[in-house]
Order: structure tokens, then sequence, then C-alpha cells
């Protein structure tokens, strides 16, 4: 985990290295992905609960072949 540990490492010296500007850029990038993976979720959530499901696609016939034993 050493490498793990240098990566963070400069990283964090990198951002405090860099300057109030590009820090915030960072912050407010960081925001927005946040924002937008939020929203998917939101509509991903909505998609999937059972009284809005329209589809039947995914039924499934198991059990329901017969054999023929005679």
């Amino acid at each position: 985990m050493a490498s793990s540990d240098d990566a963070r490492k400069a990283v964090t010296s990198a951002i405090a290295n860099a300057g109030s500007k590009s820090v915030g850029m960072m912050v407010g990038a960081a925001m927005s992905s946040k924002d937008k993976r939020d929203e998917n979720r939101k509509a991903r959530d909505a998609n999937t609960q059972p009284s809005t499901q329209t589809s039947t696609s995914n039924t499934s016939s198991a059990g329901t072949e017969q054999k023929n034993t005679g």
C-alpha cells in the first residue's frame, strides 16, 4: 500500500501548493459531479419504483414447463 500512500501525499501536496482559484475550481467540479450523481440516482430510483414500472419483459417462465410423463 505504499504506492497509494505516496499517491495521497502527492495529491495533498498538489492541493496545498495550488492557488485558491485552482482549489475553488476543484471544489466546484466535485460539487457539480456530486449533484449530477444525485440527480441520476433520483431518476434511476423513480424509474424502478413498482408503481411506475410498466415493463413486463422481466417475467419469468420458470416452473411453467410441462413434462411429458407418458
